[in-house]
């Protein structure tokens, strides 16, 4: 593993579930200067809005942690269970507009 790709930043705005381990996290992909925001959180229509939220508000913390010259290629909703959005609704295009990426349950960088 590269030194990039083993970087993670926690850049959730929310408090760290029981366990201690943030939900929210960025890792820099092996390819440069740029990071790939990542979101693990429950898939379905009525979180759309709650996720879009969460990356508005995580953009500024995370931009004021990047190193010069860094910035976020991609932003990503992981779902942490089975993925309940139909790919042709409502829900999909806010998350196209908000640029917001649903990957399904596994993320490949």
């Amino acid at each position: 593993m590269t030194k990039a790709a083993a970087q993670v930043l926690g850049v959730s705005g929310s408090p760290a579930p029981k366990g201690g381990r943030k939900k929210s996290g960025s890792a820099a992909p092996p390819s440069g200067d740029s990071i790939v925001a990542v979101e693990v959180h429950s898939a379905s229509e009525g979180e759309v809005k709650v996720v879009i939220a969460k990356k508005e508000k995580s953009g500024p913390l995370l931009r004021a942690q990047l190193q010069a010259g860094r910035s976020v290629a991609r932003w990503v909703w992981v779902a942490s269970g089975k993925t309940a959005i139909s790919p042709n609704s409502k829900y999909t295009r806010l998350l196209a507009t908000a640029r917001l990426e649903l990957v399904g349950a596994v993320l490949h960088l």
